[in-house]
């Protein structure tokens, strides 16, 4: 009888949801909240707890003494998708989510591919009397990373539209999308005209274009960089499908 893979690795990529490496290579993310239950294993629900996940050879366990039959993993996992993460990061008033929806449209019509948009703006009251910290947006982070790694665990592709200005939480959306394809674009444009886009639109804080330019996180080290101010969303589209192309 032909015996399963078996996991050599476990991760917590978001709350109750694993990221599997097994003997023959292959990568799975397996769904643990069903298996939540009762006091015992009701202790996963800490997601600290949760996060202590390691492997004994045979299969998941938690310190504590919590494991998941080795079968099911495998055979309920979810495979680890083809599917692309596209994270558009730029300062506030950039054009992110204008690109955002153009480029929705774009790999509809040519890949005939459905992305969802996750934007920071979802998780986020965003108001011309309220500054936005960054520690406002650390608090939110896991559940934009969550639902951006349950829309890929679904067959999703998504574009994130985000301002990101700290590396913790840079960190903890490149972790919980480990295991998938992320093309990584960075949204620019000269900061006099972000100052000009923010009176405009009025609907921000006046300087949070201004602040999350200067701390915007990582300076460099992205896969493409698109000045709005130069190219239209249009043309940004082409630039980032071209790239997809090369890959």
């Amino acid at each position: 009888m032909k015996l399963r893979p078996t996991a050599i690795s476990a991760e917590a990529v978001c709350a109750y949801q694993l990221l599997i490496t097994f003997d023959n290579g292959e990568k799975k993310y397996f769904d643990v909240e069903p298996y939540i239950k009762g006091e015992w294993y009701g202790k996963l629900r800490l997601y600290e707890y949760f996060k202590r996940v390691t492997t004994d050879g045979y299969t998941v366990v938690w310190p504590d003494g919590q494991d998941i039959c080795p079968d099911e993993l495998y055979d309920f996992g979810k495979q680890v998708s083809s599917l692309k993460a596209i994270l558009l990061n730029g300062a506030s008033s950039s054009g992110k989510s204008t690109l955002a929806k153009a480029l929705q449209a774009a790999l509809k019509d040519r890949r005939n591919e459905e992305y969802a948009i996750v934007s920071i703006d979802d998780f986020l009251t965003m108001t011309a009397e309220e500054p936005i910290y960054e520690d406002d947006v650390f608090e939110i982070s896991p559940e934009l990373t969550w639902r951006v790694s349950s829309l890929l665990n679904a067959g999703q592709g998504v574009i994130i539209d985000h301002a990101i200005t700290s590396e913790r939480i840079y960190e903890q959306l490149i972790r919980g999308l480990r295991g998938y394809d992320l093309i990584r674009v960075q949204i620019t444009c000269p900061p006099e005209e972000l100052e000009k886009r923010e009176k405009l639109r009025g609907d921000r804080h006046a300087g949070s274009a201004k602040a999350s330019l200067e701390y915007l996180y990582p300076k460099d080290g992205y896969d493409l960089c698109l000045d709005t101010c130069e190219l239209s969303p249009e043309a940004c589209c082409e630039k980032i499908l071209s790239f997809w192309n090369y890959l």
